[in-house]
């Protein structure tokens, strides 16, 4: 979890910094928080909760396989109660990913362009932040579905940060396409 929390910090102030070098030189630094904060309560939190799940998951069963690699399968009730614990994970994982990603962008904000706290909050709405949960409802199937079908990565002799390094690529790669998909549609869309 601490890894998970640092890797949101940064990440906030990745997403800050991205942002106000390129309006910067437009001089539309003071958008740049609420840009941050829309992208981080609308999509980028509940995306980084259920990376953050499927990251943990990845090394509790990384362990468990350790622990009980005499062969014996797994019965089915368990593995789907580990499922539904990692889709419920997620939701609740939403809001301290996305504080801390917050907390990351305000710090960079503040002590670099001097750009105050409440910046960051002045157009966030209640539907924001119930898009960004609904939304991690949605993706909680991802960790679910990596508690399922995840199992080659975890019964593999690999070391623990490779196969934390297959779950990331796995899941950045399952979002690059969900991005691509999006693109597509969209733009048939506005063909249409």
């Amino acid at each position: 979890m601490a890894v998970a929390a640092v890797w949101a910090f940064v990440a906030g102030m990745a997403m800050f910094e991205q942002l106000a070098f390129g309006l910067g030189r437009f001089g539309g630094v003071e958008y740049v928080p609420r840009v941050v904060a829309l992208k981080t309560t609308r999509f980028w939190g509940a995306w980084a909760a259920a990376l953050a799940v499927s990251l943990l998951l990845t090394g509790a069963l990384h362990d468990r396989t350790l622990a009980h690699a005499s062969g014996a399968d797994e019965p089915w009730r368990s593995r789907a109660a580990r499922a539904v614990q990692a889709a419920v994970a997620v939701p609740l994982t939403y809001a301290p990913v996305c504080a801390v990603a917050m907390a990351g962008a305000i710090a960079l904000g503040w002590a670099g362009y001097g750009l105050r706290p409440h910046a960051f909050f002045e157009r966030l709405e209640g539907s924001d932040v119930a898009h960004g949960i609904l939304w991690s409802l949605l993706l909680g199937a991802v960790p679910a579905a990596w508690s399922l079908l995840g199992r080659r990565v975890w019964g593999a002799p690999w070391r623990l940060w490779l196969k934390l390094l297959a779950t990331y690529v796995a899941f950045y790669a399952a979002s690059l396409l969900w991005e691509l998909l999006g693109a597509l549609v969209s733009g048939g869309a506005s063909r249409g």
